[in-house]
């Protein structure tokens, strides 16, 4: 009966959704421009993050639940960032740009070889990139140009990344480390 109530009083159209892996808190974006942070045990917002410029389209939680994703659905080059939340500090880290169109995905990778954190994201310019965390720097860039918008992105533990497509079905990249610093996206099947 919570629920139901919570939800009738909020009145922007929810764009994205996402559990913490420790079940401590739900991430959700909406077209207000704020990510925030539900209790699942009590269904109550517990932080809401500063407005961003544009509509938040997606977000994803880190499987240690200590940060949080979300991605803009800017234009035009122009606020179309991926952003990198501290859910303890509950402050944003840092901005990932790099996308001429919305972001419409983002997942947290598995650590790589070398330690490094990376995360990916997707967007309507028909791109999927990967980002080092520390570095803030796009390491990795698969154009997949003709199948229209990006429309979500899954990562798996041997670093293959699943990319729908608006126009021509799911494709299955991998990310291959041989070059620790500079990984290479690389498509292995299209279904």
């Amino acid at each position: 009966m919570s629920v139901r109530l919570i939800w009738e009083d909020y009145s922007c159209r929810v764009t994205s959704v996402c559990w913490a892996p420790d079940d401590s808190v739900i991430a959700q974006t909406s077209e207000d421009k704020e990510l925030r942070l539900w209790d699942p045990r009590s269904f109550n917002v517990v932080h809401v993050f500063p407005k961003k410029q544009n509509i938040l389209s997606c977000c994803a939680v880190s499987e240690d639940g200590l940060h949080c994703l979300s991605g803009s659905s800017g234009c035009n080059s122009t606020g179309s960032e991926l952003t990198l939340w501290d859910l303890r500090q509950r402050k944003p880290l840092c901005e990932f740009r790099g996308h001429e169109q919305g972001v419409s995905g983002c997942v947290f990778l598995p650590v790589n070889h070398g330690g490094q954190q990376m995360v990916a994201s997707c967007g309507a310019d028909s791109t999927v990139r990967v980002w080092n965390v520390e570095s803030k720097d796009c390491v990795g860039l698969f154009m997949l140009e003709g199948r229209g918008p990006v429309t979500g992105i899954a990562a798996y533990p041997d670093y293959s990344i699943l990319a729908s497509t608006f126009n021509q079905g799911i494709h299955l990249l991998s990310l291959d480390y041989t070059n620790s610093h500079y990984p290479q996206l690389k498509r292995k099947l299209q279904f």
